[in-house]
């Protein structure tokens, strides 16, 4: 697991092995936000297919969609208005890594 600015993430490659993936690589902001956030890839493979899931506070997926990244494609806005004011938990997949970042909607 690791800790930026007390914000944990754990990133899991297919060894099983937790690796810090660079800060610069991947960003969710604004966080806090009001409902809208920017999920930015700086680094995507071609045709890179993500899954995006929205977990609560209880570890249950609550909203699960699938992204196609590559090169024009580098920036994700996903909406959590209908979404209750809380904290809820990003997680990012693909075949390579998982990475899981705590995010709050106010």
């Amino acid at each position: 697991i690791a800790t930026n600015n007390g914000v944990s993430k754990l990133i899991q490659g297919p060894s099983g092995i937790e690796n810090e993936i660079q800060q610069s690589s991947l960003n969710i902001h604004p966080n806090p936000s009001t409902g809208t956030f920017f999920i930015e890839f700086e680094n995507a493979d071609n045709s890179e297919n993500i899954e995006i899931q929205v977990l609560n506070t209880n570890a249950q997926i609550i909203h699960k969609e699938n992204v196609l990244l590559g090169d024009n494609k580098t920036t994700y806005k996903m909406s959590l208005d209908n979404f209750s004011n809380g904290i809820y938990f990003i997680g990012l997949k693909t075949n390579n890594w998982i990475y899981i970042q705590k995010i709050v909607k106010y």
